[in-house]
């Protein structure tokens, strides 16, 4: 991704536009694993068991929470280049970035 360069209005767009794909293809993500049914095998004709039921949701919960460790991860990374930015460019950098990144603290899922 593009993220060093916040240089020029061209080059921020990029940023921007990579950003907003990466948000996208994440929303597109949750959707998938929220819209799946741990009714489905009944629905299929099988009889499964209650195993089957726990592994469904533990495996719900795993994919969420492998796509919130990426958010996390991404936020992360963009803070720290901003900082590093700012050490080369003034401190404005990093202050515009901060505010609009907002990283928050881990969540259990």
């Amino acid at each position: 991704m593009a993220c060093d360069v916040v240089r020029t209005g061209s080059s921020c767009r990029t940023v921007v536009h990579d950003i907003e794909t990466v948000v996208i293809d994440w929303t597109h993500q949750i959707r998938e694993v929220l819209k799946k049914d741990s009714a489905q095998p009944l629905l299929e004709g099988f009889n499964p068991t209650p195993y089957v039921e726990i592994d469904f949701w533990d495996a719900k919960a795993q994919n969420l929470r492998c796509i919130f460790h990426q958010v996390t991860f991404l936020a992360i990374v963009f803070f720290y280049r901003a900082m590093h930015l700012s050490a080369k460019r003034g401190i404005a950098i990093a202050c515009r970035l901060s505010v609009r990144l907002s990283v928050r603290p881990s969540v259990r899922l």
